[in-house]
């Protein structure tokens, strides 16, 4: 009975990482395509400076330095967060577009 509570322990664990690693990459991606709209923004506007390069480096650093520190833990929590970030993709862009049925420019 003990040997079978440690086993469900073990894989409640596992679970849980797992769905740690997908909230991280979750997070992550939202971060960085908020980010991303921040500095096409500041690029369209023509006031890219120091600062907007920083925070150009800044998504790049941070995004490498997470996906690097999940793959000491195996493949698979490494492909759940790149699961998280790329979901994360859509509601941003979304959100940054606006409403795709109407073309820009139109009333």
């Amino acid at each position: 009975m003990l040997a079978r509570l440690a086993e469900d322990l073990t894989t409640m664990k596992t679970l849980l990482l797992y769905l740690a690693c997908f909230t991280l990459g979750l997070g992550l991606g939202i971060a960085y395509f908020l980010a991303l709209r921040h500095n096409v923004r500041a690029y369209v506007e023509g006031g890219i400076g120091a600062r907007g390069l920083a925070l150009h480096a800044a998504r790049f650093v941070a995004t490498g330095a997470v996906f690097f520190w999940l793959a000491q833990y195996g493949a698979l929590p490494v492909l759940l967060a790149l699961v998280g970030f790329l979901a994360a993709r859509q509601p941003v862009l979304r959100q940054a577009l606006g409403p795709l049925d109407t073309p820009r420019g139109a009333s």
